[in-house]
C-alpha cells in the first residue's frame, strides 16, 4: 500500500491503514520529536498527540500533497506548541551503546553531548530546518512550505545550521 492509499484509508477510518502509517512513518516522526523536544518523555507525549491529530484530521489531507510532508508539519507544529508552553529543557540525553566498553561509552557520550549542545545552540529557525531535513526526508521546498518561508531562506538556514554544527563538533573529526 502506498502513502496515497494509506491516506485514503485513514480518511475512511480504516485501522489497518493507520497501522501501516504508524509502521512506515512512526519511527521518523518519533526521532524528529525526540530531537526537537530534547527528551523522550516529552517526545512520547507529543508523539501520542501527533498520532491523535493525524487520525482526527485525516479528512483535511490534500491529495495533491505528499503525506510525509503533512505528517511532519503536524509534528513540527505540535513540537512548537509544546516548546512555547514549557520552560527550556536540557537537550542532553544518554545515547551510549550498551555493548561498547567504558572508553567507547565515554567517547560516545561526549560526542552525543557535544552534538546536543551544538544543536541546542542553533537559532530556532535553523534547528527546525535541520531536524525536518534529517528526520523527515522532506525536500527543501516541502520544508519551506511547512515553515512558511521562501525556498532560499530554508536552504540558507540549513547551510548555516550545518556550518555551526561542524564548528561545534570539530574536535571529534578524525
Amino acid at each position: 500500500m502506498d502513502d496515497q492509499q494509506i491516506a485514503a484509508g485513514i480518511r475512511a477510518r480504516d485501522s489497518e491503514a493507520f497501522r501501516l502509517l504508524v509502521e512506515r512513518h512512526g519511527p521518523g516522526l518519533y526521532s524528529f520529536l525526540v530531537y526537537r523536544l530534547g527528551n523522550r518523555t516529552d517526545a512520547d507525549d507529543a508523539y501520542a498527540e501527533v498520532m491523535m491529530k493525524i487520525w482526527q484530521n485525516a479528512g483535511t489531507y490534500q491529495e495533491s500533497g505528499r503525506l510525509k510532508a503533512w505528517l511532519f508539519t503536524i509534528a513540527h507544529r505540535t513540537a512548537l506548541d509544546r516548546l512555547r508552553k514549557e520552560a527550556p529543557v536540557s537537550l542532553v540525553e544518554d545515547v551510549e551503546s550498551k555493548e561498547a566498553g567504558p572508553e567507547r561509552q565515554a567517547e560516545s557520550r561526549q560526542v552525543a553531548e557535544r552534538f546536543q549542545k551544538a544543536l541546542a545552540g542553533l537559532p530556532e529557525e535553523q534547528r527546525a530546518v535541520f531536524l525536518l531535513r534529517e528526520y523527515s526526508g522532506l525536500s527543501f521546498a516541502e520544508i519551506a512550505a511547512t515553515l512558511g518561508c521562501p525556498l532560499g531562506t530554508a536552504l540558507a538556514r540549513m547551510r548555516y545550521a550545518v556550518l555551526k554544527l561542524r564548528r561545534g563538533l570539530e574536535e571529534f573529526h578524525a
